[in-house]
């Protein structure tokens, strides 16, 4: 088994403090963070797009690829949340047309509330 050695590095994050004395202040927050990037990885089968699963307990952290039948669950997953937004976003323009529509159909008036065309009497000039 081949090793490398790798540093923990930081990442910053900002929050937003509501506790402070300055309402709504930001502040800092540090991370740790461990980047790993190489060829290597690649030539180990993770490539680009890949997902990835990241197990981690007292001994360490583990990380591995998806099985097949994990990717194919995450797909489902990612599909059926993404029609469920749809029909949200459907649902909200659905609602805006009908309100729409309810606005638009009290500016009209009937046809009854004219006088008829015989009934009307040019006025002399």
């Amino acid at each position: 088994m081949k090793s490398k050695i790798i540093k923990v590095l930081y990442s910053s994050r900002t929050r937003r403090d509501f506790h402070s004395i300055y309402a709504g202040a930001m502040r800092y927050i540090w991370t740790p963070k461990i980047s790993i990037e190489g060829k290597w990885l690649e030539a180990l089968g993770y490539h680009i797009g890949d997902h990835i699963k990241v197990e981690y307990d007292e001994q360490g952290i583990h990380i591995r690829p998806l099985t097949a039948m994990e990717q194919k669950s995450l797909e489902q997953t990612q599909a059926t949340k993404k029609l469920e937004n749809k029909i949200v976003e459907l649902t909200k323009a659905k609602t805006m047309i009908e309100a729409e529509t309810a606005a638009l159909s009290m500016v009209a008036e009937r046809k009854a509330d004219y006088p008829a065309t015989s009934e009307i009497q040019p006025s002399s000039i």
